[in-house]
């Protein structure tokens, strides 16, 4: 690693992310960072269109960095505290999205401190400036995304888990619509525990719905004023998951399989990956474990076949609890024919793709005093970005570090960790529904059809209403578990499961 600099909140932050103190070279040609900026507070991070600069979610606010050279990424503005007005500032800033000069900042990721929205004008990345008043929502917001000039939000509430969209066109942002499984495709949906929307990504008015256990829902999203169901691509069939209680939904909740935790397709759409956030929370099974990303064919998104999944990496002691090392897959993105993949203490990897039912490793870093929130790129920049988060147990490192994008090995890995055998595997099926698999007015629809899939194994290669009770927090610090938080008790597993999940070290 040849540069690192550190950026810490409070006063005096700018100044000292100015201290670079330069790291001695290894001499040798082993894949390694470029640069490392630390960030206290780091989560989420996002790239301009020319990857020339980063924006990276920061607990209490967001920070801009020039990552032009990545062997000295610069701080450009930190903006926090943000105040939302009336002498509340935002918190639990996980998430952050740009589209184009448009920077999307959501709050309360877990539910705590004020609830809603910021949108920046980053024309200039050095002079962030406010787009309108905070936006107030009804609900806590652990993800988002804006594309032409909408914002998505994972509305996760008491009495739903619905797809929120506000049109941002102007200064005065409006509702557009909404959409939910219960509300929407059939109440039958809202007998089904463990249905929190996780996460979405938009593309060409598409919208990617991760809504764990039950799966990932695609939703045509062209109008937002009025949304239409297209599929739902799940590990499980829909009546099985109306007949899960107790301590199933508890534990299937945490552990593989289902579990969408976040979801994302490629350039032209035709290939989507799931990735998989779990644990071992029930030690005296053979079901746990930490989960991977599958990858499926939706050419023809009425029709998806599962292509392989990737595997992760996994602790060399064999402890995949909550308390034990994180290896579980997070968050990912695609560009061209590479996949950009983050798994915690796992360390971050990239895949070629061109061939998805062959995934081909290309270059793996790992060190488990940090946990990998994401991995992200942009066309022909030669880097890629990932953030170090540290609410994980165990990670003692959080920023922002830039790696090389090229294939490479790392020269004395961590032995506390070892690949998976074999990293890629083949599912035996899955279940896809149409709209016609439910009750358009709300009924017992049909049944979820079962596909196998018929790929062998690959050879191993390296519009809300005021009623919504906004979700609860039990911490009031700046996040919680992620994936997990308040969105455990939103998804009726009780108190007692969301204080099991939500449990992290305090900092």
């Amino acid at each position: 690693m040849q540069r690192r600099t550190l950026l810490r909140a409070g006063a005096g932050a700018l100044a000292a992310s100015t201290l670079a103190r330069t790291v001695a070279a290894s001499g040798t040609t082993a894949y390694e960072p470029s640069g490392e900026l630390e960030i206290d507070g780091a989560a989420e991070v996002v790239l301009d269109d020319d990857g020339s600069t980063a924006y990276v979610a920061a607990s209490t606010g967001f920070v801009t960095v020039d990552v032009s050279d990545p062997a000295n990424p610069t701080v450009l503005a930190e903006e926090r505290p943000i105040e939302t007005g009336g002498g509340s500032s935002a918190r639990e800033i996980l998430d952050i999205k740009v589209d184009g000069d448009k920077l999307l900042v959501p709050t309360a990721a877990q539910g705590g401190g004020p609830l809603g929205f910021f949108l920046y004008d980053v024309s200039d990345p050095a002079e962030p400036t406010r787009i309108g008043d905070f936006f107030d929502t009804p609900h806590g917001n652990h993800n988002s995304f804006i594309e032409d000039d909408v914002v998505y939000l994972t509305g996760n509430t008491q009495q739903s888990a619905y797809l929120n969209m506000i049109d941002v066109s102007g200064e005065a942002f409006e509702q557009l619509g909404r959409w939910s499984p219960s509300q929407d495709l059939d109440a039958g949906w809202g007998e089904v525990l463990g249905k929190v929307l996780h996460d979405m990504y938009v593309q060409d008015g598409m919208a990617y719905c991760a809504y764990w256990d039950a799966g990932t829902f695609v939703v045509d999203v062209s109008d937002p004023t009025d949304p239409e169901f297209v599929v739902r691509i799940g590990d499980y069939a829909f009546q099985d998951l109306r007949e899960w209680k107790g301590s199933r939904a508890s534990t299937d909740y945490t552990e593989p399989r289902g579990n969408a935790h976040y979801v994302e397709v490629n350039d032209d759409a035709s290939i989507l990956g799931v990735g998989r956030e779990t644990w071992d929370t029930q030690t005296d099974d053979d079901h746990g474990g930490p989960a991977g990303i599958s990858l499926y064919d939706i050419s023809d998104p009425t029709s998806p076949t599962h292509l392989s999944t990737i595997e992760p990496p996994m602790p060399a002691d064999g402890d995949t609890t909550r308390s034990g090392t994180w290896t579980t897959s997070h968050n990912f993105q695609f560009v061209g024919d590479r996949l950009y993949t983050s798994w915690y203490q796992g360390g971050v990897k990239v895949f070629d793709v061109s061939d998805p039912t062959g995934p081909e490793q290309l270059s793996w870093w790992r060190d488990p005093s940090y946990a990998f929130w994401t991995a992200v790129s942009t066309p022909d920049v030669g880097y890629y970005a990932a953030t170090s988060y540290s609410g994980v147990p165990g990670a003692e490192n959080e920023g922002l570090l830039l790696f090389p994008d090229e294939a490479g090995e790392q020269s004395s890995p961590p032995s506390s960790l070892v690949d998976a055998d074999p990293l890629l595997r083949a599912e035996n099926e899955h279940y896809v529904d149409l709209p016609s698999a439910f009750g358009s007015d709300g009924g017992d629809g049909g049944e979820s059809t079962a596909t196998p899939t018929a790929t062998p194994e690959p050879t191993p290669t390296a519009t809300p209403t005021q009623t919504d009770t906004p979700t609860p927090t039990e911490r009031g610090g700046d996040g919680g578990s992620p994936g997990f938080g308040a969105l455990t008790a939103i998804a009726g597993l009780g108190l007692g499961a969301a204080r099991f999940l939500r449990g992290r070290d305090e900092k």
